[in-house]
């Protein structure tokens, strides 16, 4: 089991662009493809708070999903065209790391891991995958489950 804990994040303020569509038939490509956009437009974001840090947060119900693909930023003051700028409020989240080649495994040893301590996740937060980018083949990943508590 990959190893999971808790963490507590104050508000995150982001900016970027969004994907909504069926779900689960066009995931995960549609998040690959709003991911590889954003990718393309980053230097648009103004003072990004930490470059290379891909913040993905993302909530889905039976029948849609919406993924993001943002900067995190001190503040949301100006937003490039066709960008968004979101905040995410302060949360208590489990929390894992692994790779964005073993993300399907940290999804399970989170859930499970979750589970096994009693939290509860926190309805209608979203989730957020945080990408470490480093255009390598392999790169480091955390998945944040927002918690109760």
């Amino acid at each position: 089991m990959l190893e999971c804990g808790i963490i507590h994040r104050e508000a995150t303020h982001l900016v970027g662009l969004s994907y909504a569509g069926p779900f689960p038939q066009s995931f995960p490509q549609g998040a690959i493809d709003v991911q590889r956009r954003f990718w393309k437009r980053r230097h648009e974001v103004a003072h990004p708070a930490r470059e290379g840090v891909l913040f993905s947060p993302h909530s889905a119900n039976e029948s849609f999903a919406t993924y993001w693909a943002a900067y995190q930023v001190e503040r949301i003051e100006s937003v490039p065209e066709d960008m968004v700028g979101i905040t995410l409020p302060a949360h208590t989240y489990a929390r894992v790391q692994c790779t964005n080649r073993s993300i399907g495994q940290g999804y399970t040893d989170l859930h499970r891991w979750i589970e096994e301590r009693g939290h509860r996740p926190l309805r209608n937060a979203c989730t957020v995958e945080v990408f470490h980018i480093r255009e390598a083949e392999e790169e480091p990943v955390e998945i944040w489950i927002p918690i109760e508590g």
